[in-house]
């Protein structure tokens, strides 16, 4: 299975890092647990940029992508089925931090499928850099420059 990662440049050389996870949380772990979050397609790992963005200067940081192939045998799924019906709610976090909290401390997989909040019927994957085979597991590819367009970002700062 092929997955995207978008990080900012700066950021780049931690992309396998799992800080920025660690650090924040997501809403497949809560924050102390490093992990990566990934998507199932390019253009849904563009998706999740502005769905994370709070600043203009973060929406003008400039970007790269980067690919990760991981075998089916290293991977887990959650089915939306498995979560409760108002598990996309950003204000709900709470049962896919559970699921994933779940997944990353059995640790029987370096990579977790996971259904989007954003857009329904596409997942997106978490990675366990943790886990004794990631390097093995995930093999990334080099960073690509990502030019995200301006208006992707058009609304942020503006009040409803």
């Amino acid at each position: 299975m092929r997955l995207w990662r978008i990080e900012k440049s700066l950021f780049a050389q931690e992309a396998r890092s799992g800080n920025g996870a660690r650090i924040y949380g997501g809403r497949w772990n809560r924050p102390g647990r490093p992990a990566i979050s990934c998507a199932g397609s390019l253009s849904l790992a563009m998706l999740e940029v502005p769905a994370q963005v709070s600043t203009e200067e973060d929406a003008g940081a400039q970007r790269v992508f980067f690919t990760v192939e991981i075998d089916d045998q290293w991977m887990e799924a959650i089915a939306a089925t498995d979560l409760p019906r108002n598990w996309r709610s950003a204000l709900n976090v709470g049962p896919g931090r559970r699921q994933g909290d779940a997944w990353l401390v059995r640790g029987h997989s370096a990579a977790l499928r996971a259904p989007s909040a954003l857009v329904a019927g596409e997942f997106n994957g978490l990675l366990n850099p943790a886990h004794p085979h990631d390097r093995k597991a995930a093999i990334w590819s080099a960073g690509k420059p990502l030019r995200m367009d301006a208006r992707l970002f058009q609304d942020l700062g503006k009040a409803e």
